[in-house]
């Protein structure tokens, strides 16, 4: 028995897929792909050992995990910027919000001031009018 036959299913593919080949199809089909595979690479399919596929793996695994650090950090570096822009942003409609409300304390002290200011001429002027009268 060959030693490809020992291996799962999951394992074939990983190595037809890893040779870009077709891995669909029953453990059979999957394993006489793999076994012309190494064949057309000039190795023999009976020497095929499971620990090259491990480390294989292995290594496949670490660079995997690094472009997933990378794709981490590049992800953190964005949100970072996003988050100072959104915190400027806000800054900026803060700034505006305290302007506006500054505006309308300042109108509603202007009305009241001059509503008393009207109160009291039109007050003078009734009483001027009245005296005159």
């Amino acid at each position: 028995m060959s030693k490809l036959c020992g291996l799962n299913v999951v394992q074939v593919r990983e190595e037809l897929q890893k040779r870009s080949l077709v891995t669909s199809g029953n453990k059979e089909v999957l394993v006489a792909r793999l076994r012309e595979a190494l064949i057309d690479e000039g190795k023999n399919p009976d020497e095929f050992k499971l620990k090259q596929i491990k480390e294989q793996s292995e290594r496949q695994s670490e660079r995997q995990t690094e472009e997933l650090k990378q794709q981490i950090k590049e992800q953190s570096e964005q949100i970072k910027e996003q988050s100072e822009r959104q915190t400027e942003e806000l800054k900026q409609i803060k700034d505006q919000l305290k302007h506006e409300v500054q505006q309308q304390r300042f109108f509603r002290r202007f009305r009241q001031r001059t509503t008393s200011t009207m109160k009291f001429w039109l007050t003078r002027w009734t009483y001027v009018m009245v005296k005159s009268a």
